[in-house]
């Protein structure tokens, strides 16, 4: 028996047992392989050892967050609240004029001879449209309604009735005293001939509650007398009118809505024109909620804006003395509304109008400006990142007492008070600078590395590399 065979197999055999117990175990979690070497990681920016709260930020990282850099400035122009805003038309000289029956349109009102002097379009009558100007009780729509026609019928109903019930009242009475009636008949006329007095009030109480004119309610009266005395000619024009109702118009102003044509079917309520007395026009401007303690410190009589259109720079500035300053804050912008108003008598002024505006102060002194972009706001401080220099890749982050602010800018004290010391706020000085833009990343780049300091590269020791 060849025994050198028989050991090679043996062998080879145990061989294959011992690397599937081996790849076994790696399965199940025994033995693991050893991880590869990681490369050391780089970090973007670093703390600066012996300085609080300051980063030295990697150049490359400085053109990635697009980090610009802005110079502090003194505080040199004469102290004014800048504020935008826009104009508005009086709510209380912006009236409806309602359809008071439903009804069909059957006629528009006419507008003046010289609103057409001027009109470049050829197919223009002479109807009101939008932007035509009325006089108060001029005849704006005539709407055709079945309610006013029976409201009217039921007058001429009751006075007829009540003609008829006063002669039979009248006969009954002269013979009452021969005993040819009895006295019930009599008191029955009388109640009847008092049922037709109430009801001939009450309807022409209801027209004038419905704000017809006294010559249009006599004329019903008239032509129910010719009825009554069998006058057989009829009234034309009371006849073509007797569904009619007139909307006229409750002010002098300007049609600045129109929505109704002839042949519309209205109904009770609805809004057939919208006129504006536009000879002031409101303005309404935004003031930030820090300038609020610098207008408020000014006396009344002083309390004034120079009003500007923003779509005309060569506008003369108007002053308008300031009469509302809103209670309410806008939460998101942080600012509330001061209005006034102006005088438009020309109408030059249009409603919407985008203004630009001005509070005159005293000159300030101990404040410094930087861009509205390079501050961070957080409660009751601020925050900006100061750098030593322009181009500097070192910033520091630094709280601030902000004094007030504009659209574009934020005026800091120099030197803060010591309540605003005890905040946690800092003097900031003309002739710093301040990263204009990106502070958002710095601030979380501060947050992440302050939390947590993994084993890095320094930027020192790479760009030696």
């Amino acid at each position: 028996m060849n025994w050198s065979r028989w050991v090679v197999l043996l062998v080879v055999v145990t061989a294959s047992v011992g690397l599937m117990i081996w790849k076994r175990a790696e399965i199940v979690g025994f033995l693991k392989p050893a991880p590869p070497a990681t490369a050391a990681k780089i970090a973007p920016a670093e703390l600066v050892p012996g300085k609080s709260e300051t980063l030295l930020v990697r150049s490359e990282t400085l053109q990635t967050l697009g980090i610009q850099w802005a110079e502090v400035t003194p505080t040199q122009e004469s102290a004014s609240i800048v504020l935008s805003g826009k104009l508005f038309i009086d709510p209380s000289r912006l009236v409806s004029a309602h359809a008071r029956f439903a009804g069909e349109v059957v006629r528009l009102g006419h507008c003046e001879p010289k609103d057409l002097e001027h009109s470049i379009d050829p197919l223009q009558d002479a109807h009101l449209c939008f932007g035509n100007r009325v006089k108060a009780g001029q005849p704006l729509v005539v709407i055709w309604s079945k309610e006013v026609g029976d409201q009217k019928s039921d007058l001429m109903d009751a006075i007829s009735r009540l003609q008829l019930d006063e002669r039979t009242l009248k006969s009954l009475k002269a013979i009452e005293s021969t005993g040819a009636v009895t006295e019930r008949a009599v008191r029955e006329a009388q109640r009847n001939y008092e049922a037709d007095l109430i009801s001939s009030i009450r309807a022409e109480r209801t027209l004038r509650s419905w704000r017809f004119k006294e010559d249009e309610i006599a004329a019903i009266k008239q032509d129910a007398e010719r009825l009554h005395m069998k006058d057989s000619k009829p009234n034309a024009d009371l006849e073509r009118r007797w569904a009619e109702v007139e909307i006229i118009a409750p002010i002098d102003g300007t049609i600045v809505e129109h929505d109704v044509a002839i042949g519309d079917v209205v109904d009770a309520g609805d809004v057939l024109f919208k006129i504006a007395d536009l000879s002031r026009m409101g303005v309404v401007a935004n003031l930030y909620e820090d300038d609020l303690p610098r207008l408020l410190a000014l006396p009344p009589d002083q309390r004034k804006m120079r009003v500007q259109l923003a779509s005309d720079p060569t506008m003369n500035p108007v002053t308008v003395p300031i009469t509302r300053i809103g209670d309410v804050v806008d939460p998101n912008q942080h600012t509330l509304a001061v209005m006034g108003w102006i005088d438009n008598r020309d109408e030059t002024l249009r409603a919407g109008q985008f203004i630009s505006a001005q509070i005159p102060l005293s000159v300030e002194t101990g404040t410094v400006k930087v861009p509205i972009n390079a501050v961070i706001d957080e409660g009751k401080v601020s925050v900006v990142f100061v750098s030593p220099k322009d181009g500097s890749s070192e910033f520091t982050r630094r709280k601030i007492a902000v004094v007030r602010r504009t659209v574009d800018s934020i005026f800091a004290r120099v030197e803060p008070t010591e309540e605003e010391k005890k905040a946690g706020a800092e003097p900031l000085k003309a002739g710093e600078w301040v990263a204009a833009t990106g502070i958002l990343s710095l601030e979380g780049v501060l947050s992440d590395l302050e939390a947590s300091n993994p084993p890095t590269v320094s930027v020192a020791t790479k760009e030696r590399e």
